[in-house]
């Protein structure tokens, strides 16, 4: 941690300002210390993270922070399409809404989203996750200084605000309540600041809503996860011979022919990326604890009830939906 950002930090519990106690320093960087906050609340700093919690999680929040921590720690994935692919995601954000901005990655994982966002020319990054993954994300960004790496559970976001920019990539859907998060986020945001979030989509398929959700809440979300990332390899396997032996290639020669096939747009892209990040991909959606699939309407209404204007909520391939909204 940078003791530069200290006044930019506030207490999740009562949102006081914090002082740096710093016990063990690395160059610039507090290694070890404490944020102290009025209220008697101290947060400590650890592998050079400021662990800046709330002082319980609940059963099903404890849940979740387990299993992103043991996916992320599990699954180290880097690969040369990695900024292509960040800004295909985020769009029709452009990299005039990152440059020379304040921007916060809300669940930021093992942190590759965080780092291009950075490379877009953010002024500074702030990227939270509740989870142990923040120990790779650190490692992930060291590079960038304009990053700051916090564990934190987003509905509690300890920033005093002013921020630009608030983007949430497949997080905010696998909330126990997706609303909380949103207006947790939206409150952020400074005048005309924008807010930016990836779901999974309720018209993704049949198959999504009455199999592999089911499957999720019911079976896989309960599994070891040792034994879940063994039983998701095969799968991972297929899906990625699929995506590559047949997929891409009609797409390539016969392009006509993909309104016959399903998700189409999304398998053909996903014939483009290494197999560990399909294998990472399939175990993220079955380790859930909590996932809910929105429908446009639904990702809709969360912005609007985030108090955010002129709101577009657009489609990402056949699985998911893209919406982004304005503070007033």
């Amino acid at each position: 941690m940078r003791p530069e950002i200290v006044n930019d930090l506030v207490c999740p519990s009562c949102r006081g300002p914090l002082r740096l106690r710093a016990d063990e320093t690395v160059g610039d960087e507090v290694e070890t210390g404490a944020l102290l906050c009025g209220c008697g609340r101290v947060h400590p700093i650890r592998q050079g993270i400021p662990r800046l919690l709330p002082e319980r999680l609940a059963p099903l929040d404890a849940r979740i922070a387990a299993a992103f921590s043991y996916e992320w720690t599990h699954f180290r994935i880097d690969y040369d399409g990695v900024a292509a692919h960040f800004r295909e995601w985020v769009a029709p954000l452009k990299e005039a809404d990152f440059a020379g901005k304040r921007v916060v990655d809300a669940g930021c994982g093992m942190g590759r989203h965080a780092r291009e966002a950075a490379r877009l020319g953010a002024a500074r990054v702030y990227a939270l996750d509740l989870s142990e993954a923040v120990r790779v994300a650190r490692d992930y960004v060291r590079e960038e200084k304009c990053v700051h790496v916090l564990q934190a559970d987003l509905r509690h976001p300890p920033l005093r605000g002013d921020i630009d920019l608030v983007y949430s990539i497949g997080v905010l859907n696998q909330l126990p309540d997706p609303q909380e998060g949103f207006s947790a986020l939206a409150r952020l945001l400074r005048p005309k600041g924008t807010l930016y979030s990836w779901v999974y989509a309720a018209e993704a398929g049949r198959l999504v809503t009455l199999l592999i959700d089911p499957l999720r809440a019911h079976v896989t979300s309960r599994l070891p996860f040792p034994v879940l990332r063994v039983l998701t390899w095969p799968s991972a396997l297929l899906l990625w011979m699929l995506s590559r032996g047949i997929y891409r290639p009609i797409g390539a020669r016969w392009p006509a022919m993909r309104r016959h096939l399903p998700w189409s747009s999304y398998l053909e892209q996903l014939g483009g990326f290494p197999l560990s990040l399909l294998h990472c991909t399939l175990f993220d959606q079955l380790v859930a604890p909590a996932a809910t699939y929105c429908r446009r309407d639904e990702l809709r209404r969360y912005l609007e009830r985030a108090g955010l204007r002129n709101v577009l909520v657009i489609p990402r391939h056949a699985n998911g939906w893209r919406g982004l909204g304005r503070a007033g």
